[in-house]
């Protein structure tokens, strides 16, 4: 190896040990989180913060507009599986949407979930098959939807009996 190649060999491994720390201290997506120390605590977590991706707005049988929210999408693996987790709070018209990638029978659960939460499971035609309402923060117990489902709905505990959000009706969802 000539000195030239040795230059840029360690040139090209400076490089990419700069790429991997900057990575490291601003992750991707870090505007969407805030970095949060309890006092108390030994462990420190991210909480992310709402992202508004899209608007979600519920129909009753007749096609009357009940109530739209602001909507949060989970439609990879990752997001999927973090979920509401670590949130402290959610505004009343907002809730996350998870796109799965197979219809079927669907099972959630509360794991490091601070809000109470209704939890909605919806067919391919965005029509409500199931409604789990009122489930408990950090409870582990698996939530199974009663028919399959490609699309789950999170949103505050409440939320479906306040707004009359039943089985049969319909919602529609837009990506900002």
């Amino acid at each position: 190896m000539t000195p030239k190649q040795k230059k840029g060999g360690i040139v090209f491994l400076v490089a990419i040990m700069l790429v991997w720390l900057l990575i490291a201290l601003f992750p991707i997506g870090g505007e969407t989180q805030v970095y949060n120390s309890d006092p108390t605590s030994t462990t420190q977590t991210y909480i992310p913060k709402f992202v508004d991706e899209g608007d979600l707005m519920f129909y009753n049988e007749a096609d009357s507009l009940l109530v739209q929210i602001d909507l949060e999408i989970a439609d990879n693996e990752s997001d999927i599986g973090y979920g509401l987790m670590y949130r402290k709070e959610m505004d009343e018209l907002k809730g996350m949407i998870f796109i799965m990638p197979v219809d079927e029978v669907q099972s959630f659960w509360m794991k490091n979930t601070f809000i109470p939460l209704d939890i909605l499971f919806l067919d391919s035609e965005n029509k409500i098959v199931d409604i789990s309402k009122d489930n408990q923060a950090l409870d582990e117990s698996p939530i199974k939807s009663k028919e399959p489902a490609l699309l789950i709905l999170e949103l505050n505990a409440g939320f479906a009996d306040k707004y009359g959000i039943k089985v049969g009706q319909r919602i529609e969802y837009i990506r900002n």
